[in-house]
């Protein structure tokens, strides 16, 4: 535990001294008792006041609990992030006594009664829970807008989608209200909104991290971690909660080494495949998404590192059709766990027609829509024998616009949700891990996310390549501006 110190009393720590540091930065201070817990979490405090109400991200405020915890410095775990605001996300981020609404309107009294086992690995850092941020129903579209809490707003332009279903999770990191939130990842919800709003989202492979003590999300095509402003940020979080529970279906290689040194070790000569076209027509992604991947795979080049253009050989559509009917039978289950009697009082529109399509799956079309699936991770694993990495974009193009994507229907402009969304899913469906670097601005200000693939358990590999881009060319830890200065 940590012990009692006397901490700095001068001088309360600037709401902008704390928004621009990140988990590790905020952490050292606290260490050397330059600042107090309390001190810190005032100033997270602070900022969400100011800045929460523009972009809608934070849905629970548990500031009296954040306060208490800070006033008593020894009931903070002496973990690496000792004192740290951080935010759980609405869903899965489960604490006692704290609402688990999952974004619907249905769940809006919803208390939960036990905490996740990635919950308690994420206490036991010694991060201060503050509060909880904002998801779409169920966490079912990849922008974060719902019936129950409105639009949440991306910090760099509040008519952009901060990207979901972890929006409310990257726009608060990015607003400068803490400096890691968790969020997890069934078709690219860390690392869609970690794109939108210039942060690190790492999704690890499957087996990776604990989902106990319920079902895997998505039946091991979902996992969980953190959205981060640094790169070793997200390796420290991941060496303090790595590692499936006893008896769990999936189980992903050991490290030989920590995450964290992994972005200290050259990774040598790598064989990278680099993609800058949509999977379906082939056609190129949005110019600032294809400038962001060339001016990436210039980086390497001129590290000395091989580059091919080249992708996984097999039919993406054929992918989202079987992804398609695995999504709408979990959509089916959620709802008819909640009430035999769905009404568009208790759902959206949106989440009604995904489970009326889920009701209508037959047990062998799911069984055999699971099966292809997996079989994806055989084909890309053969991919990987010939590549160690494939760079893309994150995302088919920038963030696009508050209500943008539709919710009044499921069939209504499926091309916009395609565009956007590209390829993020793959990774859930092989298992592999995946990363997605702010590592390109439009001249507008809004972020464009590269996203690396590694091959499954190859997170040492990923870390280490993204670190040498880190070093070539090092992304600011800048809070958004639009919002005012704090």
């Amino acid at each position: 535990m940590l012990c009692s110190p006397i901490w700095r009393s001068q001088q309360a720590m600037k709401a902008e001294e704390y928004a621009s540091l990140d988990v590790l930065g905020v952490a050292a201070l606290i260490e050397s008792k330059a600042v107090s817990p309390t001190e810190v979490v005032e100033a997270a405090i602070d900022i969400c006041e100011r800045r929460n109400p523009e972009i809608n991200a934070v849905s629970y405020e548990a500031f009296d609990h954040a306060r208490s915890m800070a006033l008593e410095p020894t009931t903070i775990p002496s973990g690496p992030f000792g004192g740290v605001p951080f935010l759980l996300k609405e869903i899965r981020g489960d604490i006692p006594g704290w609402p688990d609404r999952m974004g619907c309107k249905a769940m809006a009294e919803n208390v939960s009664t036990t905490s996740t086992e990635l919950v308690k690995r994420h206490l036991a850092t010694g991060v201060i829970p503050m509060g909880k941020t904002t998801s779409p129903e169920f966490g079912a579209i990849a922008v974060t807008e719902s019936d129950l809490y409105g639009d949440t707003r991306n910090p760099w332009n509040l008519a952009h989608t901060p990207g979901g279903s972890s929006g409310g999770a990257a726009a608060a990191v990015a607003a400068g209200i803490a400096p890691i939130a968790h969020a997890n990842d069934g078709a690219g919800s860390i690392r869609i909104p970690a794109s939108c709003c210039g942060l690190v989202g790492m999704k690890p492979s499957r087996g990776c991290m604990p989902q106990g003590p319920d079902a895997e999300i998505g039946a091991g095509l979902g996992i969980e971690h953190v959205v981060t402003k640094s790169l070793r940020d997200t390796a420290a979080m991941l060496d303090a909660t790595h590692g499936d529970m006893v008896g769990a279906p999936y189980s992903a290689p050991t490290p030989a080494s920590s995450f964290g040194e992994a972005l200290q070790r050259p990774p040598g000569q790598v064989k990278i495949a680099y993609w800058t076209k949509y999977w379906t027509s082939g056609e190129p992604t949005h110019p600032e998404c294809v400038l962001a991947v060339e001016n990436t795979a210039k980086l390497l080049a001129e590290m000395g590192q091989h580059l091919d253009e080249a992708r996984p050989d097999f039919d993406y559509q054929a992918l989202q059709a079987a992804f398609m009917k695995l999504w709408v039978t979990f959509s089916a289950v959620a709802v008819d766990q909640i009430t035999d009697n769905p009404t568009t009082e208790l759902f959206e529109q949106y989440t009604l027609d995904l489970a009326n399509l889920g009701c209508n799956i037959s047990a062998a079309e799911f069984v055999a829509a699971r099966d292809h699936v997996m079989q994806l991770g055989r084909l890309c694993g053969d991919f990987h024998a010939d590549y160690d990495l494939l760079v893309t974009t994150t995302l088919g193009c920038p963030p696009i616009k508050i209500g943008a994507w539709r919710r009044d229907s499921l069939f209504a402009d499926v091309q916009v949700q395609q565009e956007f969304m590209l390829s993020s899913g793959v990774a859930n469906a092989t298992g592999q891990p995946a990363i997605s670097l702010p590592l390109h601005i439009k001249a507008d200000g809004l972020p464009v996310g590269v996203m690396s693939t590694a091959a499954y358990g190859r997170e040492d590999l990923l870390l280490s390549v993204a670190a040498e881009l880190e070093r070539a060319a090092p992304w600011a830890i800048t809070t958004p501006r639009c919002l005012g200065v704090i």
